[in-house]
């Protein structure tokens, strides 16, 4: 609790200049005579305890609001004019001039790197590889302060770059961009990068867009640039949302024809993914019939009129549904 000195204790009158000046005399003689010492009540602090119990303890709990965007901001700007920087990153003919403090605190590699036994946290110039220079440059202004621009043009390269010196922020940022801008032009291509870059939500967010607009997936050029192996995968999954499995056969034949030099070698084993015992008989007897992709390559005609056969004799035939509401029928039901 803050006290006041008893003021009964020094009586007024009793504070004469002589006896004030005759404490002072021997420290300021030259102000000996002079009345502007007369003393006036004092407030005493009490003295702290460790013992936070004491219920006669004032206390005052300050936090400022304000402190870390302003102490951030003055290195931001010590950064900018390269004032008490103490490492240079060096990318191709680059260098960026750097506090470890910063870098270590906004990057899980920087602080491994500055801290532990590696040779770099010795070294004033350190180089980097595989990494873009502007991508790190952005990086590193976000680690001072908090904010980075994406866009179509770099999310990509940032993503690359923030997973590498694991700045998780961006690197969700960055996804969250993409699964933003997922349309049936780019999906396949989305989910391929997130794929590499193990991205595991924005990969599955982008196999989920597929799935339920594969109808017009189709029709664009990423489709057609897949790999055998990632088509057979493709039209293998359950969750594709068609209206009838004649899309998925269509999408084939037109994934083939696309090159068909190196790709008819795929054909039979393609077809034989697409559920085609759901396919109407009579669409399958027009394929036959007018192909001309199935009557350069016989193996692939023997499949569908093998099919074609077991429908019209109502042969049994185990049928996996696709799950995401198509509108397959058994045909053998009907027949």
């Amino acid at each position: 609790m803050i006290m006041k000195e008893n003021v009964e204790d020094f009586p007024m009158d009793e504070l004469s200049v002589s006896s004030t000046n005759r404490d002072i005399s021997s420290s300021f003689p030259d102000l000996a005579n002079s009345e502007l010492f007369i003393p006036h009540p004092t407030y005493i602090l009490p003295t702290c305890s460790s013992d936070e119990s004491n219920d006669n303890l004032i206390c005052m709990n300050f936090e400022s609001n304000h402190y870390l965007k302003e102490a951030m901001n003055t290195m931001y700007e010590l950064f900018q004019s390269r004032k008490l920087t103490d490492v240079t990153l060096c990318v191709n003919s680059e260098s960026i001039q750097c506090h470890r403090i910063v870098l270590a605190g906004a990057s899980p590699y920087f602080r491994a790197m500055f801290t532990g036994e590696m040779r770099e946290a010795l070294l004033h110039e350190i180089k980097l590889h595989y990494i873009s220079a502007t991508a790190l440059k952005k990086l590193i202004d976000f680690a001072y302060t908090g904010r980075i621009q994406i866009s179509e043009r770099n999310v990509c390269e940032l993503l690359i770059a923030a997973s590498m010196i694991q700045m998780s922020h961006v690197v969700q940022a960055c996804c969250s961009f993409l699964k933003q801008q997922l349309h049936p032009s780019n999906a396949i291509g989305i989910q391929e990068f997130a794929q590499s870059n193990n991205c595991s939500e924005l990969s599955f967010a982008a196999q989920k867009f597929i799935d339920q607009n594969f109808s017009e997936i189709v029709k664009h050029d990423e489709f057609l640039g897949l790999h055998p192996n990632q088509l057979l995968t493709l039209i293998k999954r359950d969750e594709l949302n068609v209206r009838t499995e004649a899309e998925v056969y269509n999408a084939v034949i037109r994934w083939v024809n696309h090159n068909r030099n190196s790709r008819s070698s795929t054909l039979l084993e393609a077809l034989s993914a697409v559920r085609c015992y759901t396919l109407p008989p009579t669409f399958i007897q027009g394929q036959i019939k007018n192909c001309s992709l199935l009557a350069g390559f016989t193996p692939a005609k023997s499949h569908l009129q093998n099919i074609l056969d077991d429908l019209i004799k109502h042969r049994h035939i185990s049928i996996n549904k696709r799950t995401a509401g198509s509108m397959e029928v058994n045909w053998l039901s009907l027949l």
